[in-house]
């Protein structure tokens, strides 16, 4: 069974209501424009949260660290966690069959829904002697 998004309506300005909160039909409009506007302006109404981000081997060259923290949306799962990074850098998305993604120090699929404060590693095979 498929987890509906919760959604925040925003009254005022965002959503252009100013205060009046609308029910029924009315509401779910509201909520769909005040989205609308949100995503145009390159933003979301979701709540987020945090991860810890640890880039291994040729991901960290890439990246330029071995560590950082990235926001993502609430309900967000760690293949949106990867589809996320490879927009961002190419080098993901050539290595992407190839990544293992850990969760709190465990091997977990890409489905595995990630939560606040999480320590995610993305790690690529290594080869040495």
């Amino acid at each position: 069974m498929e987890q509906k998004k919760k959604r925040t309506v925003a009254y005022g300005p965002v959503s252009g209501l100013r205060g009046v909160k609308p029910d029924g039909a009315a509401a779910d409009e509201a909520v769909e424009n005040a989205d609308r506007a949100v995503a145009d302006a390159g933003g979301s109404n979701v709540p987020g949260f945090t991860v810890n981000l640890l880039w291994f081997s040729v991901l960290a060259d890439h990246r330029g660290r071995r560590s950082e923290q990235i926001s993502l949306p609430q309900g967000a799962r760690g293949s949106d966690l990867i589809d996320l990074l490879a927009k961002e850098m190419p080098v993901i998305a050539k290595y992407r069959e190839y990544i293992r993604l850990a969760v709190n120090q465990a091997y977990v699929n890409g489905d595995t829904l990630l939560k606040d404060g999480d320590e995610v590693a993305l790690i690529t095979p290594v080869s040495g002697g």
